[in-house]
């Protein structure tokens, strides 16, 4: 992740997983890379404001002091889109997650998905595009620098209590980093990771 420099593309679960550790700007700024939201992705933050969800809300903050911008889905992008919407339910993904591979596809940038099986179908078509997970981007050496220990630790406990963020095989880490005590709390993470974490207590 420290060596890509590319335009950064956040799926629907990155950006509540951002917004959920309460220091998204921080974050999203000390990595330095341009970030930008499909439009689709804000489409599906916007549907969970019936439920009482606000991170439409938090994102449409990060958009007014130009952290995050959206993006518009048309030309080749609506095309691989539908490509990746379309079909058998086994080889298609949702709106959210086709828009982001398709908008770093056209563009060349690395798509932020945590989705297992939208990282996989991502191998299949599309091998040489970069993607990465939201867990990446905090362990991101800048991120650390920016946000020290013990505000980064905060900070993705507060993701995993808030938004259950999946940290995609970087369990050590995370537990390294919030502790043995704060990481058997937290359901996202595999059931013997947090048994474990329960017996060191």
């Amino acid at each position: 992740m420290a060596n890509i420099h590319k335009l950064m593309v956040a799926d629907t679960s990155a950006v509540i997983n951002l917004v959920s550790s309460g220091f998204a700007t921080e974050i999203i700024t000390s990595v330095t890379n341009e970030f930008v939201v499909p439009e689709n992705v804000l489409s599906e933050l916007n549907s969970g404001r019936e439920k009482g969800h606000s991170h439409a809300a938090q994102l449409e903050i990060l958009i007014k002091k130009s952290i995050v911008s959206i993006q518009g889905i048309e030309g080749e992008v609506q095309s691989d889109l539908e490509r990746l919407i379309i079909g058998p339910l086994r080889k298609t993904i949702g709106d959210g997650e086709a828009a982001t591979i398709a908008t770093a596809v056209e563009q060349d940038g690395c798509a932020i998905i945590d989705d297992r099986k939208a990282r996989r179908i991502c191998n299949q078509r599309f091998p040489a595009l970069k993607f990465c997970g939201t867990i990446d981007i905090f362990r991101h050496p800048s991120v650390r620098n920016v946000l020290g220990d013990v505000t980064l630790a905060d900070a993705v406990f507060s993701s995993l209590i808030e938004a259950r963020m999946d940290v995609i095989g970087h369990d050590n880490w995370v537990i390294d980093l919030i502790g043995v005590d704060r990481a058997s709390k937290c359901t996202s993470l595999a059931r013997s990771t947090r048994e474990n974490a329960a017996l060191q207590r």
